[in-house]
């Protein structure tokens, strides 16, 4: 399929930039056997990176089928980081002429609605409450600093992740976190498996993949 072809190439692109990429969305987060994944480690380790590729993967993918969310606790956040990497990346790779929006490729205006030429269709938001996810639904979501919003409304994503146009095994929701050191939900839900999180089940599975700065050959 063209798509299969072009994320192939997207994926060289990446890997010859930063190798952990291969990896990390090869064997992690394209891997169909979980529901949620969580990518936590040091600045600079490069999994916003790898959530970056995998997102791209899912629209390119399902093409007018996908409705992907990508998130952060706040829109203040989300301007210097996540979608300023997001739209660095796609003028680097000189990915352009694969979209209809924004025009101006330029992450500090306001548009946060990204269109693909075949349909697809991603969203910038901020996760300040449960609440605003009410009534949305997405085939995909990415979350950035996910430790910094509560387990409440990150339940609510993994609930409004629901797209029809998007078969099961392929709705994912992928994390990136900073390891703060505490013993979080973050901590609990992925790792220890405490209450009230407990293991997962064969209807709801989760990962932890843990990366280090070494990971990244520019640091």
């Amino acid at each position: 399929a063209w798509y299969e072809n072009h994320v192939d190439r997207l994926f060289r692109y990446a890997v010859a930039e930063h190798p952990q990429v291969l990896d990390w969305v090869g064997r992690y987060l394209l891997d169909p056997g979980f529901d949620s994944l969580m990518l936590q480690g040091v600045v600079g380790c490069g999994k916003t990176y790898a959530g970056i590729v995998a997102a791209l993967r899912h629209c390119f993918k399902y093409g007018a089928n996908a409705r992907f969310f990508v998130g952060l606790p706040t829109f203040r956040q989300m301007e210097g980081s996540i979608k300023q990497d997001f739209y660095d990346f796609v003028t680097r790779k000189k990915l352009e002429k694969h979209f209809t929006r924004p025009k101006e490729w330029d992450w500090r205006e306001g548009t946060n609605f990204v269109r693909f030429v075949d349909g697809a269709e991603l969203v910038f938001g901020n996760l300040e409450s449960a609440e605003k996810l009410k009534n949305l639904q997405f085939s995909g979501a990415l979350v950035d600093q996910v430790e910094m919003i509560d387990f409440s409304v990150y339940e609510m994503l993994l609930q409004r992740v629901r797209w029809p146009g998007v078969i099961g095994p392929d709705r994912h929701v992928w994390s990136v976190a900073n390891d703060d050191g505490t013993d979080n939900w973050i901590r609990q839900r992925f790792l220890t498996y405490a209450k009230p999180h407990g293991r997962p089940t064969r209807d709801a599975t989760r990962r932890l993949f843990r990366g280090m700065s070494f990971d990244n050959p520019h640091l």
